[in-house]
């Protein structure tokens, strides 16, 4: 074996070129590989951060051969949740974009407006506060969660962060 990797590397040697495009290819490869396994090991092989991942499901509304799908209206997901007897929890869910000001100069954010039960049902409680209760979710209070990211980046990470009041 000793002896078949020098006379590899005596060749190799004699034409640089060569050698050259081959480990170019080669680290080109092998990195495609890896970058594209990550994401799929991200994306489809590793399991959700929430207690019994695999049980969750996404219902939601759509039009038979086309690839867009419809959310569900809020008053259809009370409906469902009040006359659900198949799921041990419902929830509802939808992405919005808001501009807040009242944290500094205003910015765009990204949101997702939730029903009380979307994070007793994930079983992920805030670092700091508290979640939504049913009360306040049937009055349409006007509360918000901030993610971790923009409590550190907006907020600066103080603590005194709840109760404040900021504008959507």
């Amino acid at each position: 074996m000793m002896a078949d990797l020098r006379y590899g590397i005596r060749q190799l040697r004699k034409a640089p070129g060569f050698a050259l495009t081959a480990v170019l290819t080669l680290a080109v490869g092998i990195g495609g590989v890896t970058a594209v396994f990550s994401i799929v090991d991200a994306v489809l092989l590793r399991p959700l951060p929430y207690a019994q991942a695999d049980r969750l499901v996404r219902l939601h509304e759509g039009i038979e051969h086309q690839f867009e799908s419809a959310n569900l209206p809020a008053p259809d997901v009370i409906r469902f949740a009040r006359e659900n007897r198949a799921f041990s929890a419902v929830a509802g869910f939808i992405a919005s974009r808001y501009e807040v000001s009242g944290a500094g100069l205003p910015f765009a954010a990204q949101a997702e407006r939730v029903t009380a039960s979307l994070f007793p049902m994930l079983g992920a409680q805030p670092l700091l506060g508290r979640v939504f209760t049913r009360d306040e979710d049937e009055k349409s209070a006007p509360l918000a969660l901030i993610s971790y990211g923009l409590w550190r980046e907006k907020f600066q990470g103080d603590a005194g962060v709840v109760g404040r009041t900021v504008d959507l």
